[in-house]
Parts: structure tokens; C-alpha cells; sequence
């Protein structure tokens, strides 16, 4: 999406500043609880919203930063570099934006690490996650469908390319943890037809 582009161009903006000048970095050094800013990578999904969390996180400490008398008065201010920096950091929008984005990919980094993960087999876990991924994110804009559509349309882009797949619904259907929970067990016509053509493949 080219909002994230964009946050991820200001975000790679404010740490290549921060990063190259020593005397803005001691500065924040020395801000109580202060840790390292991650660094937008230039092509990897995840990274681009780990970086966004971890500058997210560092918000108030900027902004102190670019508002003391310690920078304004130094030769840093003057830089030419230094007004997109400080108008970047000043922009109340750009700070909301990046985080709905965090808020929105949360439950997705979630999402993944159980896929990825060795603690139980996932297989029989994808179809719910991505249910309750794509509920939060609706949740995140009050289920205004105008607001949260871009989102969940590229997440069903996606999982409808690389994840979806049959076996993910008939082990989903057939998880112990789903399959007695007949209350909430989607009974999207995805989930059945998936499930119901590989049992009748199987028969066959």
C-alpha cells in the first residue's frame, strides 16, 4: 500500500538522521528507558512494521529532542536535512497512521509466528487465526467496512495466493479444539467445501 510505503520512507528518514549524527544519538542515549531504534529494512514485509513498533515506541523521545534547547541551539539544527526530519516527527498524522498500521499488523506477526512456530503444529490452527486476524482488524476500526476493506482486501489477496488451501480447512474442522466448540465453528461455505472435497476425495 503506498501509506505504508510512505511511513516506511519518513520512518528510514528519522533513523538515517538519528543514526549519522553521534550528538543526536547521545542525546537519546540518555533518555531514561531508551533502546535502539530497529531500522526499516528496504524489501522485507516484517521488518518494515518491526521498525514502525520500535520507532512508534520512541515517539515521545524524538519529539523531546527536536523541542530542546540542546538541538535547536546546535549546528544539527541547521542542517539542510534537518527540516524534513523535524517536520516528520512534528506531524501528528504521520504518528496516528503508524499506529494503526502496528495495531493492524499485530495480529498478523501473530499469526505467522504460529506457522512458523515448533510449540504445536499449526496446520490445524491457520484457518482460526486468520478468522480472528482479520475480526481484530475490523475491530480496530469499529467494523466500518469503508475503513477497514483496504486491510483485510490485501490479507485476502494474499491467503487466497500462498495460504489457502484444503488441508487447512479439514484440519481445522477436524481440531479437537474447534470441532467440540460447535458454537463458534465457522461454517463459512469455504471452510465446508474445503473440508467435504477432500473427504469425498479420500472416499473416492
Amino acid at each position: 500500500m503506498e501509506l505504508i510505503q510512505s511511513l516506511a520512507k519518513r520512518a528510514s528518514l528519522i533513523t538515517k538522521f538519528v543514526y549519522n549524527h553521534e550528538f543526536l544519538l547521545a542525546f537519546l542515549r540518555k533518555r531514561e528507558g531508551w533502546t535502539e531504534i530497529i531500522r526499516p529494512g528496504p524489501t522485507r514485509f516484517a521488518t518494515t512494521f518491526i521498525a514502525l513498533k520500535s520507532l512508534h515506541k520512541h515517539q515521545h523521545d524524538l519529539t523531546a529532542l527536536v523541542t530542546s534547547k540542546t538541538f535547536v541551539e546546535s549546528r544539527y539544527y541547521r542542517d539542510p536535512k534537518a527540516r524534513d526530519f523535524i517536520v516528520v516527527i512534528l506531524d501528528s498524522r504521520f504518528w496516528n497512521d503508524v499506529e494503526i498500521i502496528v495495531k493492524i499488523v499485530a495480529p498478523l506477526v501473530c499469526l505467522l509466528r504460529i506457522v512458523d512456530g515448533v510449540d504445536r503444529p499449526s496446520l490445524g490452527y491457520v484457518y482460526d487465526d486468520m478468522f480472528g486476524a482479520k475480526k481484530a482488524i475490523k475491530s480496530i476500526f469499529m467494523n466500518k467496512k469503508s475503513l477497514y476493506i483496504p486491510y483485510t482486501r490485501i490479507i485476502k489477496q494474499r491467503w487466497d495466493k500462498h495460504l489457502r488451501q484444503q488441508l487447512h480447512a479439514v484440519a481445522y474442522v477436524l481440531n479437537p479444539s474447534f470441532y467440540y466448540d460447535r458454537k463458534n465453528l465457522s461454517q463459512k461455505p469455504e471452510v465446508m467445501a474445503g473440508f467435504l472435497e477432500v473427504l469425498t476425495t479420500q472416499v473416492d
